[in-house]
């Protein structure tokens, strides 16, 4: 799970206000953003786009993102299987 302000662990600070458009865009800053916090990554660029890439493994294996993302289910076993 990801902390973040629009999410339940913080359900007090949410905005009847806030629309898909607005969380997706506050997703991409903070994945996007080179700045060091509590749940950030400071490793390369190299490192992260290789640990994005085991990730699909990851998935792959996981019934719960199978269920939830049948479009990339099976990329993700794809990978997996490798």
């Amino acid at each position: 799970p990801i902390c973040l302000t629009m999410t339940a662990y913080h359900p007090e600070r949410w905005s009847p206000a806030w629309t898909v458009e607005t969380i997706l865009m506050g997703l991409l800053s903070y994945f996007l953003s080179e700045e060091e916090g509590v749940g950030t990554t400071t490793e390369s660029e190299a490192e992260r786009r290789a640990l994005a890439q085991s990730s699909w493994s990851y998935n792959g294996q996981d019934p719960t993102f199978v269920d939830l993302f049948p479009e990339f289910s099976s990329r993700a076993r794809f990978l997996a299987s490798r």
